[in-house]
């Protein structure tokens, strides 16, 4: 709340653009703002220049406003010695303006720690001295204070009485910062007896004022409270709404802790919702959050959060997303064995659904955990377990994310040869997804890998998966070129099948040229060294006639995996 002070003449004799009553001005704009740091340094640096020339009425100002930043920053000791040293000024210069800034502070100040008498006596005291001086912004302050109190001893009646006045003058005064803080301590009364709607409705209309203003800070309270109230009144949907609102905005003011406990709130409601996808999501992101910035506190809400949806999932839908959680949590910190069981208990529950997707996830983290433990066969095993899931499911994304997860491991434990394997697997999964560049360079790989190690027969067929990439791309010449290496190859071993499959891709080449005869002629040749080469019911259209184009790759490919 800032309190409504008459600004002090700038001295002639201050430095030259450093006026004190522009530095309190900026500060007070600064606090309005919610920018309590910008305030603080204002306040700070008018004090420096009033006590400097000795003008104690201004010291006294820059006090006040100084204590106030303090009150909002949650710094109370602070702020009652800012706001007392102002009283001790005022009233030795019979300030009678400046006293009641000043009773009114330290009440505000007490009433936040819970110094209930000494609270109720300051604000009436500053009442008392701004209707006498006639200042209305003061007395709808010290109301406000006030009804606080009364709402504190479950006076409700004279609550409304003291906030509806406040709000009154200042709607008479044209403060939207002042109307808003009237309706915020409004709805808070109202919800301590329950009184959703009229808590809600005040909410609302705080948060249009704060929105309006340019305050952020205060926009995300009124968020929250908004979430929180509708929490409270099991409307979960609203509730979700407010929480996903109130993250974004506590991520634009960078306050991550705020955003952490935000998230937690938010997988609470999706819980209550039994939405445990979702609520395992939130929490997870929570904990992310609490472990970059050092909460541990947070990080153990969070944990305990997926506990909960692990218990307290009846049809089970949740219980492996929630315990892969847990377990990524306990690899993260090291704790393998904890991890392993987590791990092994999700799989079973997926299993138990007839789960295939969450199988996979939990075998990839099982995967992971030997990994971490150096463990490289039995992540290599793993992995090629999920990938003949993922196969099984036709879910390609999944195969190629655990092909990419063996070649991390093969350059660790020496395996050259599995690396190139993979390579060219790969190479075959971002073709098929037409991403040609990351194709071409997955079969470039295998290609050196194979030719270092002098296996010919990988590099035909690496040169065969570089033809078909050189043949999408409209790079005829580099195909034919690449088709000829890989047909040479293929002949100095006595590969038939391998012969076949390079003719057939030149086959491809020479229709998509628009030689459709060369090209009847190379998928016969096919054929004759290997039969099943091609699907059955298209053979009689590869072999009809010299002019017909050749099929599309989009319908089937030349390589087995993909047919």
């Amino acid at each position: 709340m800032i309190v409504p002070s008459p600004l002090q003449a700038s001295d002639p004799g201050a430095p030259r653009g450093r006026s004190p009553a522009l530095l309190l001005e900026m500060a007070r704009v600064h606090e309005e703002q919610g920018d309590y740091s910008g305030a603080s340094k204002s306040c700070r640096e008018a004090l420096r220049i009033y006590t400097s020339l000795n003008d104690d009425e201004g010291r006294a100002e820059a006090l006040c406003c100084l204590g106030s930043v303090e009150r909002l920053e949650k710094d109370y000791k602070s702020a009652e010695s800012s706001y007392s040293t102002a009283l001790g000024i005022y009233t030795r210069l019979d300030n009678n303006p400046g006293r009641a800034d000043a009773l009114w502070g330290l009440a505000d100040t007490h009433r936040i720690q819970g110094q209930r008498e000494s609270a109720v006596s300051r604000y009436a005291e500053a009442l008392g001295l701004y209707k006498t001086l006639g200042n209305d912004a003061g007395q709808a302050q010290a109301l406000c204070g006030l009804a606080m109190m009364h709402g504190i001893h479950d006076q409700y009646d004279k609550a409304v009485s003291s906030y509806s006045k406040a709000l009154q003058i200042y709607a008479n005064l044209s403060s939207e910062v002042g109307r808003a803080e009237v309706l915020w301590g409004l709805a808070g009364l109202h919800l301590s007896k329950m009184r959703f709607e009229k808590a809600i409705s005040n909410y609302l209309e705080a948060l249009e004022i704060y929105k309006s203003v340019g305050n952020q800070r205060f926009e995300a309270d009124a968020l929250w409270a908004l979430a929180e109230a509708h929490f409270r009144n099991v409307d979960d949907d609203k509730a979700a709404y407010f929480y996903s609102q109130l993250i974004t905005v506590l991520g634009k003011i960078g306050n991550e802790q705020g955003k952490a406990s935000a998230l937690r709130s938010l997988a609470a409601t999706h819980q209550r919702r039994k939405q445990y996808e979702e609520a395992v999501s939130a929490y997870c992101k929570a904990m992310q959050i609490s472990n970059s910035v050092g909460d541990q506190a947070g990080r153990d809400k969070s944990l305990k959060g997926l506990e909960e949806v692990y218990i307290g999932d009846e049809d089970e839908s949740g219980k492996a997303d929630a315990l892969r959680a847990i377990a990524n949590w306990h690899c993260c910190r090291k704790e393998f064995e904890e991890a392993v069981s987590c791990y092994s208990k999700a799989m079973d529950v997926s299993v138990n659904l007839g789960n295939e997707i969450g199988r996979a996830k939990a075998l990839l983290g099982l995967a992971e955990v030997h990994r971490h433990q150096n463990q490289y066969n039995q992540a290599t095993l793993i992995y090629s377990q999920v990938f003949s899931i993922y196969t099984i499911l036709g879910d390609d994304r999944g195969r190629a994310d655990a092909l990419r997860r063996k070649l991390e491991i093969y350059p660790i434990n020496g395996d050259q040869i599995g690396k190139a394997q993979g390579l060219w697997d790969l190479g075959h999964f971002h073709r098929w997804l037409k991403e040609y560049q990351k194709a071409a360079e997955c079969y470039s790989g295998a290609l050196e890998i194979y030719t270092s190690l002098g296996d010919q027969t990988g590099k035909a067929d690496a040169l065969r998966g570089l033809a078909t990439i050189c043949r999408a791309r409209g790079g005829h010449d580099e195909a034919f070129a690449c088709y000829s290496d890989a047909m040479q190859i293929t002949v100095d071993l006595g590969d038939e099948t391998g012969r076949a499959k390079v003719l057939w891709g030149l086959a491809e080449v020479h229709c998509d040229t628009g030689d459709y005869r060369m090209g009847s002629q190379y998928y016969a040749q096919a054929l004759q060294l290997c039969p099943d080469l091609g699907p059955e019911d298209k053979r009689a259209h590869l072999l009809w006639g010299p002019l017909r184009p050749s099929p599309s790759i989009g319908e089937w490919d030349d390589d087995p995996l993909f047919r």
